[in-house]
């Protein structure tokens, strides 16, 4: 959630039932939002329980070769209705296709999904994840009157507060690896291939070891070096309360060409602007910014972002500002610069990454700046520290086999740092050293349900040979004789 939050204090392993807010308090937004979570945390949890991992009512997302009497070619249908993944309910609210179709619409959040091939098999599957929005990435491509936009212009169109959404994608997987049935299967036979082979294709989309991280205040101790050792000197030496962002932005393992790459925000990646036109190393933004806080400045690098490539879970392209001009908004890159080339007037919103400009910081000798890769985000290294700014350094796990962590573009880390304790809030052992402990990542996370073996024939056509989906009934329908 790349929000202008203070943090995020929900944690499931505390199983709070609620908050309690008292009189004459300040509420923070993490007051507010942990409260939204604790609910929604009892409603997902009570669906996946009695459902199960995967399921639905009638026949909602129910795949089908045939529109109407006429076979598909490589191509099929999705069936409206709702399904639940995990207790996370998907909402399909009309019959779709999985790709373009003259026909009817297409799947609303997969931009150019994989092309079905003739002679091969596929195992279709649900894909559903939350994606957060803000004003600058929604209300960017709205006129001011529509109905649909975040900002309420009666109070003059501040930026208030941002959403969350469900994306569901209906994907497809090659059986490269033979594990599909070649027949048809009974529902017992069905069941045990499940359990036999569902945990294999899940790694395929979801790596289980993702890398794993530290942080803690830079020391000057002598044994900085040391993963498991913290000085009481550490000290976070900033000036205000911030919420550090780090983000993974090429993925791929530290082995990899090229290697993985992070960025980092100590806004928690929220300084967003929309982008009204993008032209030949520049472009345009559709309004200003408020303060200084969120302001662009020349040597900033920031990402060039559009629904296409935020939905296929790609970064967009990093790039360096050279010159802001606040009269006519405009913003332009270093020469050279890929961006506009490579997305063109597709770009929606830019979004301001730190590195760029970070500030001189005295840590120990032992801990080292990351180096600026060549896609202009940070070179990630394993099991060494690295430091980011105002003494917060970042420690990435080595791995205990080659290669054996697989980052993902867009997996995140969050560090608060607070100035009355200068110090940073982060997990950390119960004895008396207080040593950080490494944690996986924050998100984002994926939820996965298997819904049909497709096969696609040597003509192109389409037959969906069997439907592994769990289906039930409402109460309606069970209490009619």
């Amino acid at each position: 959630m790349k929000g202008d939050f203070s943090r995020d204090s929900f944690d499931a392993l505390r199983h709070y039932s609620r908050v309690l807010q008292q009189q004459g308090r300040v509420e923070l937004d993490a007051d507010g939002n942990e409260r939204e979570s604790i609910h929604l945390h009892l409603l997902r949890t009570l669906a996946a329980d009695l459902i199960g991992p995967f399921g639905g009512p009638g026949t909602g997302f129910q795949l089908l070769d045939k529109d109407g009497t006429t076979a598909l070619q490589k191509n099929f249908l999705i069936g409206k209705g709702h399904y639940y993944v995990d207790g996370w309910l998907c909402e399909n609210d009309g019959d779709v296709f999985y790709s373009a179709h003259d026909n009817g619409p297409s799947q609303p959040w997969l931009p150019a999904p994989l092309e079905l091939e003739n002679g091969k098999n596929y195992l279709a599957y649900l894909d559903v994840w939350e994606r957060h929005v803000s004003a600058a990435e929604v209300d960017g491509g709205l006129d001011a009157a529509s109905p649909g936009g975040m900002r309420e212009v009666a109070l003059g169109g501040p930026d208030t507060t941002t959403r969350a959404q469900v994306v569901w994608q209906v994907k497809v997987s090659p059986d490269d690896r033979g594990l599909l049935p070649a027949t048809p299967l009974t529902a017992a036979q069905w069941a045990a291939w499940m359990d036999a082979n569902w945990a294999t294709w899940r790694s395929m989309w979801q790596p289980p070891l993702r890398g794993r991280l530290n942080a803690r205040a830079t020391t000057t101790d002598p044994d900085a070096g040391n993963p498991c050792v913290v000085s009481p000197q550490s000290r976070y030496r900033g000036l205000e309360n911030q919420l550090y962002r780090i983000e993974i932005h090429q993925g791929g393992t530290v082995g990899s060409t090229p290697p993985p790459t992070f960025v980092w925000s100590r806004e928690n990646g929220s300084v967003v602007s929309a982008v009204e036109h993008v032209g030949a190393g520049s472009l345009r933004l559709t309004a200003g910014w408020r303060d200084t806080r969120f302001a662009l400045s020349v040597g900033d690098i920031v990402e060039l972002l559009d629904d296409d490539s935020v939905l296929k879970g790609a970064p967009g392209p990093l790039v360096r500002v050279t010159g802001v001009d606040l009269d006519d908004l405009t913003v332009t890159f270093e020469a050279g610069s890929p961006a506009p080339a490579v997305i063109g007037s597709r770009v929606t919103a830019l979004r301001r990454w730190d590195h760029g400009r970070r500030k001189p910081t005295g840590g120990a000798a032992n801990d080292d700046r990351p180096v600026i890769a060549k896609d202009l985000a940070l070179t990630l290294t394993e099991g060494r520290w690295l430091t980011i700014e105002d003494g917060i350094s970042i420690f990435f796990d080595a791995a205990a086999l080659p290669d054996e962590h697989e980052y993902r573009p867009g997996d995140y880390w969050l560090i608060p740092a607070r100035t009355a304790i200068g110090d940073i809030l982060w997990p950390r052992t119960a004895d008396v050293q207080r040593l950080p402990l490494s944690q996986p990542p924050h998100g984002v996370e994926h939820h996965y349900a298997p819904l049909a073996i497709v096969t696609v024939n040597a003509t192109g056509a389409v037959t969906v040979v069997v439907e592994p989906t769990q289906r039930f009934k409402s109460l309606v329908e069970l209490s009619q004789p």
